[in-house]
């Protein structure tokens, strides 16, 4: 990542190879906002863009040494478009505004096409991308970003087999979306051709006029089949929510048809805002007013289904007509027979409930049965006489007091004798000498043995510290490489391809001289890597790009 004024680029879009505009995606370091970053080979001011809800127009402008730049400003929740339809009727709506102000994007690339809250957005316009610019280049360029995306709409295959038959607004209109408007709050819906016939009248410029309703446009939705739901076109922008209206209903539990209220469709030039009006609103509050406007519209839908389910209910209700309530019988099952010389029935005794019966808790096969009486509890056993020593142990049975022998008590242990070697009158003067003189012998022995061993071992461990080679690793962190032999001096005993070890770390070499190693990394291309011992320096393997 770089830095290029207050911004950080994340990473570079794919554009037009040829196009000396490069396009960045980066962050404003002071506010955290993602941006994109226009890289332009000459300084260029702002462009002048029509205010389209569907276009990204520059905010800034700056440079960076002989690196200048633009930048327009992303949502949050911007992504990259990769629905085809959503991408088509967000690119063509745009590029219709465009096209009816007379300026032609000339750089369009999926780089440039981002998705908001389920509408795409264009960047990019008004930059000096190279080259003459022609309408019809623009649209068949977004044809072919349609077909990479997932696939060209059939209605709009004119735009890659036959460029130039259709315009921006002519291909918009056969998706069904509204044409281009340069109003920030709302576009313009379309209308039917009789309503377009009767709206080529000059428009006056205040927005209460534009919103005039058609009554000429009303009389015929009316007499239409429709299935209640309220329906309201063209709502010009500032207007308050639509309050659902309820419709009486007659008798029979019919719903009268509802009113479907059309307004007149602005033809002719678009009404552009002044550029100094157009530059006095900041992106904070242009992004205020798209999301009051986004709120109100949820209301509105909010409210139409309310009026709906409440439409559906009372039909419903009517349908199914009034619940006649059940019959109340009183003094037939409810009450027992009277007999006038029967007892009376004996009353509940006092502190009892009326009625209250003991209820068995648990059927007869799951209770518990009652444990039989516990027997009498055997005598505690008398008191044996005391026993002597060497008498030996007897138990006593109850079947005829008698007696019988179970073991003889223990004999004790024999005292333990001393070895014969170990007694005293084997340690005299010359045994203890002749046993002075063995261990001496043996002492001496072992000595010598040790250092035999030890005298070869001197030049082993200085060869050892002589050849030893420390290996580091620059470049990825966390990656090790494995050294195998390519070639060894004579003497070394070391066989090509034997493995010598990883790096980092410490490499032992048997002999001085020079050796060729192969080196092997995870995800790098094998290497060969020449090292001469004796050295004092380490080897350093670089993996970086």
């Amino acid at each position: 990542m770089k830095s290029i004024g207050p911004y950080v680029a994340a990473r570079d879009l794919p554009g037009r190879p040829s196009s000396p505009v490069q396009t960045l995606r980066a962050t404003d370091r002071l506010t955290g906002m993602p941006v994109l970053l226009h890289l332009l080979p000459a300084a260029a001011p702002l462009p002048e863009l029509p205010a389209h809800p569907h276009l990204l127009a520059p905010v800034d402008s700056g440079a960076e040494g002989a690196q200048h730049y633009v930048v327009t400003e992303l949502p949050l929740q911007a992504r990259p478009a990769s629905d085809p339809d959503l991408t088509a009727r967000g690119a063509l709506a745009a590029l219709s505004a465009l096209h009816a102000q007379g300026l032609v994007h000339g750089g369009l690339s999926p780089s440039q096409l981002w998705s908001v809250d389920g509408q795409v957005l264009l960047a990019g316009a008004g930059l000096p991308w190279g080259g003459q610019g022609r309408p019809d280049d623009d649209l068949y360029a977004l044809a072919v970003i349609l077909h990479e995306l997932g696939g060209l709409p059939r209605a709009l295959e004119p735009l890659a087999t036959q460029p130039g038959r259709l315009s921006a607004a002519q291909a918009l209109a056969r998706l069904g979306a509204p044409p281009a408007a340069t109003s920030p709050e709302a576009p313009v819906p379309p209308a039917d051709a009789k309503q377009t016939s009767a709206a080529q009248t000059p428009i006056a410029q205040t927005p209460a006029v534009q919103a005039a309703p058609a009554p000429e446009a009303a009389e015929p939705a009316a007499a239409a089949r429709h299935d209640g739901t309220p329906i309201v076109l063209g709502a010009p922008p500032g207007a308050g929510p639509v309050e659902p209206t309820e419709h009486p209903t007659g008798g029979d539990g019919a719903t009268a048809p509802s009113t479907v209220v059309a307004t007149r469709p602005t033809t002719g030039a678009p009404a552009t805002p002044s550029p100094g009006a157009a530059r006095s609103q900041t992106p904070q509050e242009r992004r205020r007013q798209e999301n009051e406007a986004r709120r109100a519209q949820a209301a509105l839908d909010a409210q139409a289904a309310a009026a709906r389910k409440a439409e559906a209910r009372r039909a419903q209700a009517a349908a199914a007509g009034p619940a006649a309530p059940a019959p109340v019988q009183i003094g037939f099952d409810d009450l027992p027979a009277w007999t006038p010389d029967a007892p009376p029935a004996p009353g509940p005794r006092v502190g009892e409930a009326p009625g209250a019966r003991e209820v068995e808790r648990l059927p007869a096969s799951l209770r518990r049965q009652t444990p039989p009486p516990a027997p009498d509890p055997e005598p505690a056993p008398t008191r044996l006489p005391r026993r002597t020593a060497g008498e030996p142990i007897r138990i006593g049975w109850d079947e005829d007091d008698s007696w019988r022998v179970v073991r003889e008590a223990p004999a004790p242990a024999p005292r333990p004798t001393m070895p014969e070697w170990a007694r005293p009158e084997w340690f005299g003067p010359r045994r203890a000498v002749t046993v002075l003189a063995a261990l001496l012998l043996v002492g001496g022995t072992w000595w010598a043995l040790s250092q035999r061993q030890a005298a070869p071992a001197t030049p082993a461990s200085a060869t050892q510290r002589c050849c030893e080679v420390r290996l580091t690793v620059r470049g990825t962190p966390g990656v090790s490489a494995r050294l195998s032999v390519v070639d060894a001096p004579e003497g070394a005993g070391l066989t090509r391809g034997q493995d010598l070890g990883r790096a980092p770390g410490l490499l032992r070499l048997p002999l001085a001289g020079t050796y060729r190693l192969r080196v092997v990394a995870d995800g790098w291309s094998p290497a060969t890597l020449t090292v001469t011992v004796p050295r004092t320096q380490p080897v350093t393997i670089d993996l970086s790009d």
